[in-house]
């Protein structure tokens, strides 16, 4: 029989994995993140046109849709700990990379490889392991896992841009590449892939079993839904594919975007910090707001803001300083979760327990996809223009198409369990 201690020990396993969640998004997912301030002095250095930087976030999406496609394959066969091992390596070797990089093709592989690790090593896995782990606060522990990204993004992105700026790309680079080594290791020696492993229940199991008939009818009727017909897969890929324009592309971009109006790359690497500083308040409520209104509702909220702020930045120009605080105030709040935590709130709204995992792969792929089919635009809309207007206007209206799309459907999944209850 189990002491005490030995029954405590057990149960804060969940605050272990919660953990090992958020670690892989300030590694996985926050190196990622180490890019965009890294970009403007890429393109210095190597004498890059607008076009060309585009191509390098066309090869950066590409990756992350092969990375996608490959998650069910690697995570079914290795499970996820195991798994972890190919981002982790995928991860150093990018940030070697850019190291040893002497040219616009090594700087587009490096980047790929680096979007590969974001993609295989970010919020598909916790997702996986969290829906595992969790039937309780499962949108709040996502909404932590990737304000991970956030976490590094607010404490290294302003340095970066000063050591690239005072020392070189390498230096920074070298830097990465312990940071991803050594989180990666930790997240390997805790993760685990389900809590049978250590002789525990998912998070809130209990709680369900201590319901009133009442209760359970209710919650049961909402989670063990139908599958998605072929139709509504259509109108939800639709609506994941305009999300990911945004999720993919408003940050990322938003450095270029500014220097083009003539501010000085190390004072807007300062405001990426920024963005990375308010994602960790605005992922988990993103979650919190999901879990006690709905994410359909929770999407009005933040969708009208990034779509606004994107509207902002269109109409910005040189020397209208507080529109781009207003602009990254706003993005650091609403525009990561909306793919990095609505997407695996949708999916697991709107799916039954067996198609979860196929549906979050869908999704996760059609919001890659977003990112790649709009990443060509900004750079050849900035060659044309001389600054990224007329993208961030684009990114806005296909962003107000996704949220009543996505509505729609929220009210189709609705009616239709009400009228099986």
């Amino acid at each position: 029989m189990e002491t005490k201690s030995q029954v405590q020990n057990k149960n804060s396993y969940y605050i272990v994995i919660a953990a090992c969640g958020v670690l892989l998004g300030i590694v996985f997912m926050g190196q990622a993140s180490l890019y965009s301030p890294i970009a403007p002095f890429v393109r210095e250095k190597f004498n890059l046109t607008y076009t060309q930087t585009s191509i390098i976030a066309t090869v950066q999406n590409l990756s992350s849709v092969a990375a996608t496609l490959l998650i069910t394959t690697i995570y079914d066969n290795l499970g996820v700990r195991k798994g972890l091992l190919i981002p982790l390596v995928c991860g150093v070797a990018s940030a070697l990379l850019f190291c040893f990089a002497n040219g616009f093709i090594m700087v587009c592989l490096a980047g790929g490889l680096s979007y590969f690790c974001f993609a295989l090593g970010g919020m598909m896995p916790a997702s996986l392991i969290m829906k595992r782990w969790f039937i309780k606060r499962r949108g709040f522990v996502l909404g932590l896992c990737s304000a991970g990204s956030g976490i590094t993004s607010m404490l290294l992105s302003g340095w970066i841009s000063a050591r690239v700026a005072a020392s070189g790309i390498a230096s920074a680079e070298i830097v990465i590449a312990i940071f991803v080594a050594v989180g990666g290791l930790i997240i390997l020696l805790f993760i685990r892939n389900t809590p049978e492993e250590m002789g525990l229940t998912p998070y809130g199991s209990e709680d369900d079993a201590g319901q009133t008939e009442t209760k359970k009818k209710k919650k049961v009727s909402y989670v063990n839904i139908k599958p998605l017909s072929p139709k509504e897969k259509v109108i939800m890929c639709a609506a994941v594919v305009c999300c990911g324009f945004t999720g993919f592309g408003a940050i990322p971009n938003f450095t270029l975007a500014a220097t083009s109006l003539n501010y000085d790359p190390v004072f807007v690497g300062g405001l990426i910090g920024i963005t990375g500083a308010l994602a960790i308040g605005g992922k988990p409520f993103y979650g919190v707001l999901a879990d006690a209104i709905g994410a359909h509702r929770a999407n009005f909220v933040y969708m009208t803001a990034v779509a606004a702020a994107d509207f902002l930045l269109f109409m910005t120009r040189p020397g209208m300083d507080f529109a781009l605080y207003i602009v990254v105030i706003v993005f650091g709040l609403a525009c990561y979760a909306i793919t990095t935590v609505g997407v695996p709130i949708w999916t697991a709204d709107l799916s039954s327990t067996d198609s979860y995992s196929k549906n979050l792969k869908t999704f996760q792929t059609c919001s890659t996809v977003g990112g790649l089919v709009s990443a060509p635009l900004p750079g050849i809309i900035a060659d044309a223009t001389g600054n990224y207007g007329i993208y961030y206007l684009m990114l806005g209206v296909c962003l107000i198409f996704a949220m009543f799309t996505i509505a729609f459907m929220y009210g189709r999944h609705t009616k239709r369990v009400s009228a099986n209850q």
